[in-house]
């Protein structure tokens, strides 16, 4: 089981949609489970980022993460989740303003996490992940990014 690893992002090539330039510093949660090939230089951490393990047609991306190692992002990922799935508070689309809707997801289908400027501001942060092989969703939660990596660290909401 993976764990939601806080990178600061230098490089992030892929051929998946979305923008990858939008996070708040170029903070993400990303998760260790999805990590492979990772090797270091010099302070910082070059590795594939599977978006979606289940599926073979999936084409990995190539990231670097800054001040880190590998054997970091191993204690990372060997920690165990308080549980194995999250209830989230998720908007239906992009207006802010309609009712959440609480979805049950498994956290090892959890590719991503980020905050823009703005998510900041109101205390939400967009997701992405993956029910299932090949089903991609981008969504935005009624939480903080800090309130989802506290959660995934210590099982409680903050």
């Amino acid at each position: 089981m993976g764990f939601l690893f806080p990178s600061i992002i230098s490089y992030w090539d892929t051929k998946h949609p979305g923008r990858r330039d939008q996070s708040r510093q170029h903070y993400y949660l990303l998760n260790t489970n999805r990590m492979v090939e990772m090797v270091e230089v010099d302070d910082d951490l070059k590795f594939r980022f599977n978006n979606d393990p289940e599926d073979r047609r999936d084409c990995p991306d190539n990231i670097k993460i800054t001040n880190t190692t590998v054997a970091t992002v191993r204690f990372w990922h060997d920690l165990g989740h308080p549980s194995k799935f999250v209830t989230l508070p998720i908007f239906p689309g992009t207006d802010l303003t309609e009712a959440t809707t609480d979805i049950t997801i498994e956290f090892d289908d959890i590719a991503y996490i980020w905050e823009t400027d703005k998510d900041h501001e109101i205390d939400v942060c967009h997701m992405v992940y993956y029910p299932k092989a090949w089903e991609r969703k981008e969504v935005i939660v009624n939480y903080s990014f800090l309130a989802i990596w506290v959660y995934d660290w210590l099982g409680v909401w903050i």
